[in-house]
């Protein structure tokens, strides 16, 4: 039979890497990051009723940009900070933070 070529095996499956595991922090750590949250969001809230935001709209006047991009940055990184403690990253909640009060500061100081 020289012309018929013996069927193959299949290869054998292979294996699927194991989900990453997302690593869970101790309570005191939740805790912590909890505790600078809210001096965050404090401080976003803040922002966001500052009276420039509404008096640029009222009159048709548009915000600079750099205020508009810190402004989505700000509450990105908030919302991504909150995720990951509701997750129970403290870790990577606490990078989210860092990021979101460099946002912070340069708004506050546009705003005073």
């Amino acid at each position: 039979m020289a012309g018929n070529p013996e069927p193959q095996a299949a290869p054998p499956p292979q294996q699927q890497a194991p989900p990453p595991q997302t690593p869970v922090s101790s309570q005191a750590d939740l805790d912590k990051a909890r505790d600078k949250y809210d001096l965050l969001q404090a401080r976003m809230t803040a922002i966001l009723g500052h009276s420039i935001w509404r008096a640029q709209a009222a009159s048709g006047l548009g915000i600079r940009s750099d205020a508009k991009t810190a402004r989505a940055l700000m509450e990105t990184y908030m919302r991504n900070a909150s995720d990951a403690m509701n997750g129970g990253n403290a870790g990577v909640a606490q990078n989210y933070m860092e990021k979101a009060e460099r946002q912070i500061e340069v708004l506050e100081k546009i705003l005073n």
